[in-house]
């Protein structure tokens, strides 16, 4: 080592080797940028992938943490280096977590701005994504939120990733005895189970299930809208969809749960349309008199747009909201 360098100053050739680095560093600036023009990362990395100065694509797992980024190409590499095969695959549950945070936060403001009082509650569809760790990372992210089941299969993974915690379950799909049996046993260990009714024939097994159990069924309806959107999926709106029960059919609902001695059973109505995301709900009151509660959302479609693509559900209100008085 020249006395030079033993004083913390380059030599000659350390000149020129740092004269090289920078001139390198310069160019992968260069080809950074260009790399984020050609792949347009800056419409969907969404601050969670960009392209460092070396030109390797970096992950920001939480946008909130900006200086917790992880090179991809440094980060195969050192697997490599420690007897990692290829490929490999990386996940990032602090994304996941992330975008749950989002939501919420998202759906507050809007609930603060437009002076909504009721409650909101996400719930998660697992047939978006089943496997384990994103099930969990969503679950143990501390943020509120509840899971969908679509059917007899999705039904059972949904309880065992629900554990022994008090969870809210969402059931919609096609409901046999089996499926409707299933979702009420989970009501008795303690979960909040929703059957979302969507045709008329659900109902009698539910209650002749409930009766058998000996359990006070938590239900939901599916309303059918008569407005109908537009789009790929117009022809689940309108008064010929197949899916949800048409207004005649929902007070025939009431009247049924009033007769079997549980009018307060059913407590929450949703209905999506294409272009505008009607929330609906139902309160305890509406099967007394009967009235139907309604609260039109219609600025938040792109609120939800914008923060994921999993289904969301606005639980049940308690504050007064609009109301339309049925005959």
């Amino acid at each position: 080592m020249s006395d030079d360098m033993s004083m913390g100053l380059p030599s000659s050739a350390g000149e020129h080797g740092v004269l090289r680095s920078m001139q390198e560093v310069a160019m992968s600036s260069q080809e950074a940028s260009k790399m984020l023009r050609t792949y347009n990362i800056a419409w969907w990395g969404n601050n969670y992938y960009d392209v460092n100065e070396l030109g390797h694509i970096s992950v920001c797992p939480d946008p909130d943490v900006p200086e917790a980024r992880v090179d991809l190409a440094q980060l195969v590499k050192t697997r490599e280096a420690q007897g990692q095969r290829l490929p490999a695959l990386f996940c990032f549950p602090q994304i996941l977590q992330h975008r749950l945070r989002s939501i919420n936060a998202a759906f507050k403001r809007a609930r603060e701005s437009y002076g909504y009082n009721g409650d909101y509650f996400l719930v998660y569809p697992i047939k978006v994504n089943q496997h384990r760790r994103v099930i969990e990372s969503l679950i143990h992210s501390g943020e509120p939120l509840g899971l969908e089941a679509g059917s007899k299969a999705e039904l059972m993974a949904v309880l065992a990733h629900a554990g022994m915690t008090r969870s809210v379950i969402v059931c919609n799909g096609y409901k046999d005895r089996e499926y409707i049996r299933l979702a009420l046993i989970g009501e008795k260990m303690g979960h909040k189970v929703y059957l979302v009714i969507e045709k008329m024939s659900e109902i009698a097994i539910v209650l002749d299930e409930a009766e058998r159990l000996n359990v006070v069924p938590r239900l939901g309806v599916r309303a059918r809208l008569a407005s109908q959107g537009s789009g790929k999926w117009q022809s689940s709106g309108g008064e010929k969809s197949k899916f949800g029960l048409a207004a005649t059919q929902v007070l025939q609902l009431v009247e049924t749960l009033r007769e079997a001695g549980v009018s307060t059973a059913c407590n929450c109505c949703t209905s999506t349309s294409v272009r505008r995301w009607r929330i609906f709900a139902i309160s305890p009151r509406a099967f007394v008199n009967p009235r139907v509660s309604m609260w039109n959302c219609t600025s938040w479609a792109s609120i939800y747009s914008a923060s994921t693509s999993a289904a969301v559900w606005a639980w049940t209100m308690k504050a007064p909201v609009r109301s339309l008085t049925a005959p």
